[in-house]
């Protein structure tokens, strides 16, 4: 599992431990921790508490496919930084390649990957800009064949309460993008540095 990846993120990995316990969710990862491109085992890109799935192998004649129903994500965090150039860590290189079709005959499909407890820190050192997001719970569900919806809520001011929910739905089939989004408490000074721009200064404000 650490080859792969480290192969598919070009990015160390390290795992506390890995097992297999059908009455508690399948596959369990605990404390996997995925580093910085240029800096491994020092800065942290993504690191969760736990991963666990459950795969069902339908074996055929002519290939062996894995479907896994949902992968469980808790206490995840992930650190997006823009750095002073405009660059993105996640995108130095890609945080995920095309995957190599190694094996035909083994195919994969994950129908839900669902995120409890997760925590994001953003970063424009461009701007300097600073935001941290937490309580995200959210969930990403794919409709075979022809749509994946994602559900996402959290919190990004825990002092003003600032909750955002967020739903959308992409057709594969039409590429149509249907997305509905909810806010409270939104104070919008927070945003100042891309704001600069604007006739008149916001000094204190809210959107819901």
């Amino acid at each position: 599992i650490i080859d792969t990846i480290e192969n598919e993120t070009q990015r160390t990995v390290t795992i506390g431990k890995i097992y297999y316990n059908p009455l508690a969710g399948g596959v369990i990862i605990k404390n996997l921790t995925l580093f910085e491109y240029d800096a491994p085992f020092e800065k942290e890109l993504l690191s969760a508490k736990q991963i666990s799935f459950n795969p069902i192998i339908i074996p055929s004649f002519k290939k062996l496919t894995f479907v896994i129903p949902s992968i469980n994500i808790k206490s995840a965090s992930l650190n997006i930084l823009k750095d002073s150039e405009g660059k993105f860590n996640i995108l130095a290189p890609p945080l995920f390649k095309k995957p190599a079709l190694k094996n035909k005959n083994i195919t994969a499909i994950v129908y839900k990957l669902k995120i409890d407890d997760g925590f994001i820190h953003i970063e424009d050192r461009l701007k300097g800009f600073k935001k941290d997001i937490v309580k995200f719970d959210g969930d990403l569900t794919l409709s075979l064949p022809d749509s994946f919806k994602v559900r996402a809520g959290f919190i990004s001011n825990p002092q003003r309460n600032t909750k955002f929910t967020i739903w959308a739905k992409y057709n594969l089939k039409s590429s149509l993008l249907e997305s509905k989004f909810k806010f409270l408490n939104l104070a919008i000074e927070e945003f100042k540095p891309y704001l600069a721009g604007l006739a008149f200064e916001i000094n204190r404000s809210f959107l819901s």
